[in-house]
Formats: C-alpha cells, structure tokens, sequence
C-alpha cells in the first residue's frame, strides 16, 4: 500500500508540477525497479537491522533518477516529485514519535508523585475477595496462610483443580522483579508448588503452615504482605487493612518515593497511596487496629519471607483479643 501511495502521489506531483512525458505506469516502473537496490535487506540480521536506513535511502536515489530518465523531468521536479511521500511519511513518523515522548514526559512531570506504577491492582482485588471469601465460610477467619488459596480437590487423575480465583502469578506484582522462582514454599519455590498433586500441595500446605510464628501480624507472600491475622472479617470494613502491594525487597531495589502502594481492604475496595505517606498511612492505620483490639503492624517495608511482622507485648500490657 505504501508503494501504490508512493506511485500516486509521485506521478500526481509531476502532472501539477510541469506535466510527465508519459502515464502513470511509467512512474510506478521506475519506482518498482529502483527497489531492486533493497537486496541487501535479504541478508539474515545484517541487512534488516544493520542496512535497512542506507538501502531506504539509496532507493529513494535511484528511484528520483529513473523518474528524470523516465518521465523526461528536470531534476529539481523528479526529485520533489518522488520525495514527497516518503519524506512527509518521515517527518510525520518522527513527529510522532517526539510527541508521544513529550507527553509522557509531560504526564510523569504533572502527576509526579501521584503518579502509579503499579499494573497490579487487579491482583490486590482478587487477593482481597479471595482472603474475604475464605473468611465468610470460615467463621469471619481468614486463611491462616494465604497459599490454602492456592489449595485444591483432587481431580480423578490425581491432579489438582482449583477452588479460589488467585492463581501463583497474582502473588507476582506484574511491573516488579520478583518471580514466582523468588518464592518460597516448603523448600521449594511456588512454580514448583503449581505442579504438584494434590497430596503433594497438602503436605507443603501443612509444612508452611507450621512454619508460620505465633501472633503473627504480617507476612510476605511474593510481592504482598497481608495483615488480617486476628481480625474479624464477617463483616465488611472499609477502614482494615487486609493486603498490601509492596514489592519484594529480597529481589527489587529499594522503593521510589512517588511508587504507587495498594492495600486492599476489608470491604474488597482497594486503596492507593504514595510510598511517601506509607509510614503515616501506617500509623493511621495502627490507631484503628488498636481501637478494634488489634496489635499494631510493623514497618511493613521490613517484612520479608524470612522476617514476618509479629505481636510483641510491652511488660505489663494485656494480650490483644476479641474478648
């Protein structure tokens, strides 16, 4: 299509600029014998990604000179003629492109801090509907560990269904460095989890939890970390933290100030805020946990696979309950 625009527009040219010595099909010839030229694309690698600039315009040469030769033009005409299109073509190529990443870079300088990062915010939803789903047949409990989501029936052949909406990539922020390979289950990682049976996911399902410390308050499953251990989830809440996004710090860089944290809430709506606000945020939050009998949560940036946040009692303070 670019070579019919390129021959009309050529042969247009010349009939408005002087007129041409013969038809149109003598133009769309010298165009279409001048890419012979164009061979060298034909080498494997070299010619595409190395020669393809050099051949384009060596084309565009040979082309303007069989239109001299060819439509009897001068050579002023014949060159403004053919170089119309391909040169518009360019210039509005470039412009393009130059736009494009003047907006962006107009947009990050606009939103700045505000602005997000995150392309997970689907994933801390269905965490978050999933850890509420448990907790609804479960007596207003949430999972003990976040990988029973990842649980399953056994199908006739041994093999395993699922029962949640959360699949092991969820646990993956999708513009982050982690992998499911970067998390730990049961000595293994959770892409091996994802291939076991369904016997083989129970006996990891009850190591891991095993593992998990006494009064916990936040642990780090992948890129969330998830702090509703303790807390009744049989009613909505829009104020209780359930999950939060922060990437993994065992295989991420240290977070960007104006990165886009998301915490999912109690009531499955899911919040955003900067990393700036994250440690107020946090203590906002710790006021309400407190006011519903709920230990504080740590500096959640600390908590890895290794170190979950836990419930540590000042001398002379009461344990935290329901009661």
């Amino acid at each position: 299509m670019l070579v019919v625009l390129w021959g009309l527009s050529t042969h247009g040219l010349l009939r408005v600029t002087g007129g041409a010595q013969h038809t149109i099909g003598r133009t769309f010839e010298a165009i279409l014998y001048s890419s012979g030229v164009t061979f060298p694309m034909a080498v494997p690698f070299f010619g595409v990604y190395c020669g393809s600039t050099f051949v384009m315009i060596w084309w565009m040469v040979s082309a303007v000179l069989m239109i001299v030769y060819g439509q009897k033009a001068h050579g002023g005409r014949a060159t403004f003629a053919t170089l119309a299109f391909p040169g518009t073509l360019f210039i509005l190529i470039v412009a393009g492109y130059m736009g494009l990443a003047s907006y962006t870079v107009t947009r990050m300088q606009t939103m700045g801090p505000g602005m997000s990062w995150s392309t997970g915010f689907s994933a801390t939803r269905t965490l978050t509907t999933d850890v509420m789903d448990y907790a609804r047949i479960n007596n207003g409990s949430g999972p003990p560990h976040v990988i029973l989501l990842l649980q399953s029936d056994a199908e006739p052949n041994g093999r395993a269904i699922r029962m949640w909406n959360t699949s092991a990539d969820d646990f993956v922020e999708a513009s982050t460095s982690t992998y499911t390979e970067d998390i730990a289950v049961d000595g293994a990682t959770l892409d091996e989890f994802e291939i076991l049976t369904s016997a083989e996911r129970r006996t990891a399902v009850a190591n891991v939890l095993d593992a998990m410390p006494e009064n916990v308050v936040a642990y780090r499953f992948g890129d969330y970390v998830f702090t509703y251990h303790g807390a009744d989830l049989s009613t909505p809440d829009n104020l209780l933290w359930i999950v939060v996004m922060l990437p993994d710090p065992d295989v991420n860089d240290p977070l960007i100030p104006w990165q886009t944290i998301e915490v999912g809430l109690a009531d499955q709506s899911v919040q955003t805020f900067q990393v700036t606000d994250l440690a107020m945020q946090t203590r906002t939050q710790n006021v309400y946990r407190t006011s519903i009998r709920l230990p504080p949560l740590p500096d959640l940036t600390t908590v890895t696979h290794n170190a979950p946040g836990v419930a540590r009692l000042v001398e002379g303070d009461e344990p935290f309950s329901d009661e």
